[in-house]
């Protein structure tokens, strides 16, 4: 065995151990990866990475970012149907003042 590959085993078993896989455990995470890699290109040190999953959060997450966009689809729709209105009223007073009658 390399000594690479020795230290990445004892890197597992620190971060692997019984007290953080309660812990892990108990956060019901669906998937726990660690990664190890420099965390910017002129990074000179590998640092380590960890990757939690949760399906429930992401399900709630999801709802949530989607009744976001339903409300700003209809903040939208809102603001277009005021534009409409505004641009009706305009067109008639730019036609009265066309017309030479008083506003």
């Amino acid at each position: 065995m390399s000594s690479f590959e020795h230290n990445i085993i004892i890197e597992l078993a620190e971060y692997f151990s019984k007290a953080n896989i309660q812990f892990m455990d108990s956060c019901d995470y669906d998937f726990v990866m660690m990664v190890k890699d420099k965390l910017y290109a002129d990074d000179d040190t590998d640092r380590c990475f960890h990757i939690y999953y949760k399906a429930k959060k992401q399900a709630s997450e999801r709802a949530r970012l989607e009744a976001d966009l339903d409300r700003m689809e209809d903040k939208i729709s809102q603001t277009e149907e005021q534009l409409r209105r505004l641009k009706e009223r305009c067109d008639k007073a730019s036609h009265i003042t066309e017309a030479g009658l008083p506003l």
